[in-house]
Order: structure tokens, then C-alpha cells, then sequence
């Protein structure tokens, strides 16, 4: 009889690693076709550059600490009179 296997934990066990994240926006075929059916050849050529920046950016090191920073750091309103006091 084999010996009876014990459930994954966070600490032992498996666990499954997240995939690396690539640029959404050379990866969604499907959303580059929307935008050329939608848009003008020529506005599309001046504004995809700029899509594929911010994408990459969007999936960056620098978003993910942000996120992190942003549990850390919650937001407030701060209220202020007519005299700005």
C-alpha cells in the first residue's frame, strides 16, 4: 500500500507559478483587429507606438509595487474650509 500523500500548503507541496505576463497588446490579436476595423489606417499607425509603450509599461515591475504601495498607503479625503485651512 502506498503511503498516503499529504495536501500542498503554502509552504510544501505544489504550487503553481504564475505565467510571466507579456505585453497585452501585441499579444491580443483579437483587440488589434477591433481597432483596425474601427479605426483609420493612419490614425492607427500614429497611435499604436504609443498603445504598445503603455502596455508594456502596464505589465511592468513598476505597477506591481505601486499596487503593493497603494494597500499600504489607503486613500483619504482631507477637508478643507473657504480660506483653504
Amino acid at each position: 500500500m502506498s503511503p498516503q500523500s499529504r495536501p500542498a500548503t503554502a509552504e510544501s507541496g505544489f504550487t503553481l507559478s504564475a505565467p510571466p505576463l507579456e505585453n497585452p497588446f501585441t499579444c491580443d490579436i483579437s483587440f488589434k483587429r477591433v481597432l483596425a476595423w474601427y479605426l483609420p489606417q493612419d490614425i492607427l499607425q500614429t497611435i499604436e507606438p504609443d498603445l504598445t509603450k503603455f502596455a508594456e509599461e502596464a505589465v511592468s515591475g513598476r505597477f506591481w509595487d505601486w499596487d503593493a504601495n497603494a494597500e499600504t498607503w489607503l486613500p483619504y479625503a482631507k477637508s478643507y474650509n473657504v480660506w483653504g485651512q
